[in-house]
């Protein structure tokens, strides 16, 4: 499916909340986010900045083939640097 959704350059908003898949597919929101960048709401929840950058710092961690833990270091690291810019 996220090959699918890659394709959807457009796509702004997507609920997928209640298809099987979700719960088979390990951190399905951050997954579905760094493949659709566009996107504004997922499953009925707004995409805040926070978020994004969040997801963009975990997925560069995972597309260049690094592991679910480092890419949470990734995302902790951007949320430090997220807080110390407020």
């Amino acid at each position: 499916i996220l090959k699918i959704l890659s394709n959807c350059k457009s796509l702004r908003v997507l609920t997928l909340a209640k298809n099987p898949f979700v719960k088979k597919m390990p951190h399905y929101r951050k997954m579905v986010l760094i493949t659709c960048p566009e996107l504004k709401c997922l499953d009925g929840r707004v995409v805040c900045e926070e978020e994004r950058r969040r997801c963009k710092a975990w997925g560069k961690v995972i597309l260049n083939g690094g592991t679910f833990a480092e890419a949470q270091d990734a995302d902790r690291e951007e949320l430090m640097r997220i807080r110390r810019e407020m």
